[in-house]
Parts: C-alpha cells; structure tokens; sequence
C-alpha cells in the first residue's frame, strides 16, 4: 500500500532533522510528482517500445509473407513450366505414334505388294518350267536352219501340219 522508496526517506529525514516541515513536505511532494513523471515517462517508453517492437514484428512478418509470396510464385511458375513440358511431351509421344502407325500400315503395304511379287514369281517360275517343258517336247522337231522350207508350225500339243494336230516323235526334215 504504502510503499516508499529512497527519495521518501531522505525527505523525511531531512524533514525531522532540518526542521522545516513545509520544505519537507514540499520536498516530498516533488519526489512523488518526479516519480510519477518518471513512470509515466517509462510507461510511454515502454509504449514505443512495444509499438516498435510491434513494427518491427510487423515489417519482419511482411517481409516473410514477400517471401512466402516470392515462393509461391516461383512453384507456380514452375508448375507452368512443368505443364507445357508435359504437353509438349505428349505431343512428343502422339507423334511417335502417328509416326509408328505410318510406319505399319507401309509395313503393311509393303508386306502385301511382296505377297503379290511372290505370287508373280511363283507363277513365272512355273511359266518357265512349262516353257522348259515344251521346249524339251518340242526339240526333236526343231530345224537349225532357218530357211528350211520344211519348217513346220510347232504348238504345246506338237506338231501342226496341215492345221490339223499331230503328234510325232520323230525327225521333222
């Protein structure tokens, strides 16, 4: 309650043993006013301190949402960046496969025209075996001269005289 500090004393002291209790209570008076100005100096420093302190707080907390901003920013531009990759990349792959698919379906055609080459082979080869064939029927009827007068017409069933058919098996001349 009552509470009393250095300056209290030395007023009061100075009060009993200089007589004057006027001064002394004047004396008093001025250290509790001192006092009370010095607290309520101390409380207005300990405000701006506390204000500072809170503008500080305030400047330190704006700084780290910047910088939580800054962050943000960077992995939505990153993420920008990583999309259009991924679309790019997919459109990588689609080509690839049209690609692929142009390459089959020639693939494909190619197969099939060597298909049919192999059929037209297979029937040349057997055109040319039945062509062997005749011309070892036809051999004994063959003349070496070729202004003989009696060459006769030679077919794949044999001789042709008269244009009737005939078959012979021996000597043409």
């Amino acid at each position: 309650m009552f509470e009393l500090n250095i300056a209290d004393i030395i007023g009061l002291v100075s009060l009993l043993f200089g007589g004057g209790a006027i001064g002394g209570i004047l004396t008093w008076k001025y250290t509790k006013s001192k006092a009370a100005a010095e607290a309520k100096l101390a409380h207005a420093e300990a405000e701006k301190a506390e204000v500072d302190t809170s503008q500080a707080v305030a400047d330190m907390m704006g700084t780290i949402q910047d910088g939580y901003q800054k962050m943000i920013e960077a992995q939505n531009n990153h993420m920008e960046e990583m999309k259009q990759y991924a679309d790019q990349q997919k459109t990588y792959i689609q080509e690839l496969k049209d690609d692929r698919n142009a390459i089959r379906e020639e693939r494909n055609k190619m197969q099939k025209r060597l298909g049919q080459l192999n059929d037209e082979l297979d029937d040349v080869k057997r055109t040319v075996a039945r062509q062997g064939r005749q011309i070892e029927g036809m051999r004994p009827f063959l003349c070496g001269d070729l202004q003989c007068k009696k060459r006769q017409l030679v077919t794949d069933w044999g001789l042709v005289v008269n244009n009737q058919r005939q078959r012979e098996t021996g000597d043409n001349k």
